[in-house]
């Protein structure tokens, strides 16, 4: 006999998830629950497609070079999943570093993705994807690799359950205490019954899921000529999933705060993107408007993160103003979480001397210290 549940998952669900992830540029794979182009079902990396990366990337790396950077892949000093996962991060975002035997340089930058051009790395979503040790096992619904490393982990649902997302969580839970490996470079998770698809970093519990609700840049007619009613689970996959989108938002708009792992809500980074555009295009700004607690701060700096990773930005000076001590204090805060200095204008004078050099960095000063009224 069929099981009705997991048939209306499988069909109404994963297989749409499926089909807008090939619309958006993945490679799909559908391993029924098998080992795929794994040696064992023990492995939560596809260690083929990270060496072929890595030589790609990287074409000074010698074949055995490359054979010893997919073991370190899997190597990390500390234990906790928090721990590995900021680890984790770290090498997404700056790589590894070998000795060039072609140069005879050491420590030279090993890349593990290419940022700046998404075509150059692999993305594969696998179904169904089996990791079993001894006695455990787990099969999440859908498993998204780049360049060979799990970056995301997807549960689907049948919307005829009672409480679909909380069942995807709760599973999720489970695959993060019996496979924390599988998490080691996550960057969020999903819980969807297509109608409801939210998500979440490894750090957050149920009530931090959140809604992606709007697509950008693409049109909701880019996803249903149609015109018709666009599901939840349909606007994350174009707005999060896209290759341009997902790589941005990995190296521009992912941060830790303290033990928290933080990803952007869909109006922050609609917000930053466009506004970086508008600079980019006619070098003019415009008004993002926020209401209290919606994360003024982070967007502030998810402006200067991907201002810095751009070619055409990264020399610009920036000057933050604000009209409160509160709020000064938070974006210096968010800006050392983010790893970036502050210049903090203690005076009027000490204000326009930051703002008047030609230095690129960043200012940061209360309004009044811009007034007419001279420093006695």
């Amino acid at each position: 006999m069929v099981n009705t549940k997991i048939n209306n998952e499988l069909t109404y669900v994963e297989e749409p998830f499926l089909a807008h992830l090939d619309k958006v540029g993945w490679t799909v794979e559908r391993w029924k629950g098998g080992k795929g182009c794994r040696a064992d079902f023990g492995d939560v990396i596809l260690e083929s497609h990270a060496k072929a990366a890595l030589l790609d990337l990287n074409p000074w790396l010698t074949d055995s070079q490359a054979d010893d950077l997919v073991t370190d892949l899997h190597s990390f000093e500390k234990i906790s999943l928090i721990d590995r996962n900021r680890e984790g991060d770290d090498r997404l975002a700056v790589g590894f570093s070998a000795y060039n035997e072609e140069t005879g340089e050491d420590n030279q930058p090993v890349r593990l993705i290419d940022y700046g051009k998404p075509k150059n790395n692999s993305f594969i979503a696998v179904s169904q994807f089996r990791i079993q040790r001894l006695e455990k096992e787990i099969i999440p619904d859908i498993v998204l690799f780049v360049n060979g490393l799990p970056l995301v982990v997807v549960e689907c649902k049948s919307s005829t359950l009672k409480e679909p997302f909380f069942d995807g969580v709760a599973q999720i839970e489970r695959y993060k205490r019996d496979f924390p490996d599988l998490f080691s470079y996550n960057q969020f998770v999903i819980s969807t019954c297509r109608q409801t698809a939210k998500y979440t970093t490894i750090t957050g519990n149920a009530e931090n899921y959140l809604e992606w609700k709007e697509p950008y840049p693409f049109p909701l007619s880019d996803i249903d000529p149609a015109g018709g009613i666009v599901p939840s689970q349909e606007k994350l996959v174009w707005g999060m999933l896209s290759l341009g989108n997902f790589l941005d938002i990995v190296r521009n708009y992912t941060v830790w705060d303290g033990a928290i792992k933080k990803v952007p809500r869909y109006m922050q980074y609609r917000g930053a993107r466009k506004l970086v555009e508008r600079i980019r295009t006619n070098r003019k700004g415009g008004t993002i408007w926020h209401t209290q607690g919606s994360g003024k701060s982070l967007s502030m700096m998810y402006v200067i993160r991907q201002m810095y990773h751009s070619d055409d930005l990264k020399d610009w000076k920036i000057v933050l103003i604000v009209d409160r001590d509160d709020l000064e204090k938070q974006l210096r805060q968010t800006s050392a979480v983010l790893g970036y200095n502050v210049n903090v204008a203690r005076s009027i004078e000490g204000a326009k001397q930051l703002v008047a050099s030609e230095t690129s960095d960043i200012t940061l000063a209360m309004i009044h210290k811009f007034g007419e009224t001279a420093e006695k």
